[in-house]
């Protein structure tokens, strides 16, 4: 009887344990979509804490990929990488799980710049999840979205433009058309046909993008402060610059409040908003926003990083339109090692840098031969 009465009791202890561990997810889940990383922060940990209490259960490695997926949110990419590689490991390949977390931490490595490690792990998501879930599974196309902005990144235009708009359709369908999945579809294609020079279809979408993310998510969300700053590099681009500065201020705004100062998207923001101030007036004093953006990522992501060398880059123009020729090309050429290492020597990005340098050696060289001179004026109508 007494036996009986203490299995009762463990029964009673175990189904508490599971009801409270599956409260606990499903809220943290709903404050993290919310952006209420704090709070979701809490009962992730304590989920994990509960899901020790049992052995060899997926729920473990769930938690630990949730924690994980919160770390990368708010910027704290060291601190997420091996709470992946456990949740991984403690999974039988080729499970479900396996999938997503693989998906979760290509996601990772792609923002930390190594995308050699972030294809195969997609390759893996995308092949578990078409045989557990389908090729038409929402899990199935959000994986496809990620892998098109790797290869976006990557450079690789036309692989990234075929499947995003697969992505995007998939997204639509298993999702819906007034869904963040589907904006993030939609954000995705429009940046791909920016890279292809389709400009006309990228705007509206890109509006359309920003208006999905302030409906479902609300005006303070920071894929909201992501939408309006790309939205702002875009009309920046096409020299719209009123519009421009406007949604990159709002987006500086929304990102430091929702993930703090010092988040990697508040120093793309800052460059954003540097960028549409020194076109739109070169008399604008814009140095302190790349200066502090380039601190953001000299710290987090590393300076190792793409878009590090891009701040570094857009200083560099800077620096040449206020005749600092010695300053600039040593930050063209610091750009470009970056660049050359990240993204190879035929990235697109690495290209333009070159070609930037080469154009300003080159006026310099004929100023030299001419006998001197300055070039300011020069270099600015260069830009």
């Amino acid at each position: 009887m007494k036996f009986g009465l203490i299995f009762i009791s463990l029964l009673s202890v175990v189904a508490s344990a599971q009801e409270s561990w599956s409260d606990h997810t499903i809220e943290a889940n709903r404050l993290r979509s919310a952006a209420h990383y704090s709070e979701a922060e809490g009962l992730y940990k304590a989920a994990l804490g509960q899901a020790e209490a049992f052995p060899g259960d997926v729920r473990r490695a769930e938690s630990l990929n949730n924690l994980a997926a919160l770390y990368y949110a708010t910027g704290r990419y060291a601190a997420a990488e091996p709470l992946y590689r456990e949740a991984i490991a403690a999974v039988p390949s080729g499970q479900r799980q396996v999938a997503l977390f693989s998906s979760n931490l290509a996601a990772l490595y792609k923002a930390l710049g190594r995308y050699r490690e972030a294809e195969p792990l997609y390759e893996t998501a995308l092949g578990i999840l078409a045989r557990t879930d389908g090729a038409a599974s929402l899990e199935y196309a959000v994986s496809l979205d990620n892998q098109a902005e790797l290869f976006r990144t990557e450079g690789r235009f036309n692989d990234a433009e075929k499947t995003a708009r697969r992505a995007c359709a998939l997204l639509e369908k298993s999702a819906g058309s007034n869904s963040a999945h589907y904006a993030n579809g939609l954000n995705l294609l429009a940046l791909t046909d920016r890279a292809l020079g389709r400009d006309d279809e990228a705007e509206p979408l890109l509006r359309k993008a920003l208006a999905i993310r302030e409906e479902t998510l609300g005006p303070e969300h920071p894929d909201v402060g992501i939408s309006m700053n790309n939205l702002a590099e875009f009309l920046t681009v096409r020299q719209r610059y009123v519009e421009a500065e406007r949604l990159a201020r709002h987006s500086v705004a929304i990102l430091e409040k929702s993930l703090g100062p010092e988040h990697p998207s508040v120093a793309v923001s800052l460059n954003g908003l540097a960028q549409a101030l020194r076109l739109e007036s070169p008399d604008i004093e814009v140095e302190p926003l790349y200066d502090r953006a380039l601190a953001i990522w000299r710290k987090n992501p590393g300076p190792e990083h793409p878009d590090y060398a891009r701040g570094l880059g857009n200083l560099a123009d800077y620096y040449r339109t206020r005749g600092r020729v010695k300053e600039a090309v040593s930050l063209y050429r610091e750009s470009i090692a970056i660049l050359t290492k990240g993204l190879g020597p035929e990235h697109a990005d690495t290209a333009r840098r070159q070609a930037m340098l080469a154009e300003l050696l080159d006026l310099r060289r004929r100023y030299e031969q001419a006998g001197g001179g300055t070039l300011s004026h020069e270099a600015h109508s260069a830009q």
